[in-house]
This record gives structure tokens, C-alpha cells and sequence, in this order.
């Protein structure tokens, strides 16, 4: 049985590691042991806008910016750790990326005790 303590030092420390995201453009199947993108982008891996860590949450904001990704469409993302450590692959509906846009990629990490 982990304690409430453990899963927040667990979540702070996950939290901590995280600095990273990366987007990519892959559309191959999820599975629970991919957790990093198939086909990245590699001028999108940057740091992380904004993190908040609480007791049972991590928050991320990743920022693409207008001079990033043009000509690629975009269908994964990723959250890591600046060098090879990722930590989760979500994916998307595909759209193109162009010089014309900016966007924000959010994602809540959250943790829970199951019994």
C-alpha cells in the first residue's frame, strides 16, 4: 500500500525531471509502452513554458512558436526530460503546422492510488 506521502514524493519527483516537450508526426497506434513520439520534429523539442506540480498533479504548458515545425503535421506530442527520458506520447488529430501559427500544448499528468 503506498501512503499519501509517497505518491506526492513520487509526483514531485516525476514533476521535477520533467522539463521538456516535443511534438512529432507519427500516426502509429498507441501503446502503453511508447512513451516517447515515434517520428519527432526535432526544432519543436524545447522547454517547457510553464509547470505546476502539486501533491497529485504535474501541469505542463509546451509552447510551439511560429518560427517552429513549419511544413510538418503535427499528430503526437511528448513530455521529457531534455535528453532521453520521455514520459508520455499522446496523440492527436493531424493538422499542418505553418508560419502563420502559434499554439499551446497542455497536459495534465495525474496520479492516483489504486487499490
Amino acid at each position: 500500500m503506498m501512503l499519501t506521502q509517497g505518491l506526492t514524493k513520487l509526483v514531485v519527483d516525476v514533476g521535477a525531471d520533467i522539463t521538456n516537450g516535443e511534438t512529432g508526426t507519427s500516426e502509429d497506434v498507441f501503446s502503453e509502452d511508447q512513451t516517447g513520439v515515434v517520428s519527432a520534429v526535432a526544432s519543436t523539442d524545447v522547454a517547457l513554458l510553464d509547470k505546476t506540480v502539486s501533491s497529485a498533479t504535474v501541469n505542463c504548458n509546451h509552447q510551439i512558436t511560429t518560427a517552429k515545425a513549419n511544413g510538418s503535421t503535427i499528430t503526437e506530442f511528448e513530455l521529457n526530460d531534455g535528453s532521453s527520458v520521455a514520459y508520455n506520447r499522446c496523440l492527436r488529430a493531424p493538422f499542418a503546422k505553418t508560419a502563420e501559427i502559434e499554439f499551446n500544448l497542455l497536459h495534465t499528468l495525474e496520479f492516483q492510488v489504486v487499490n
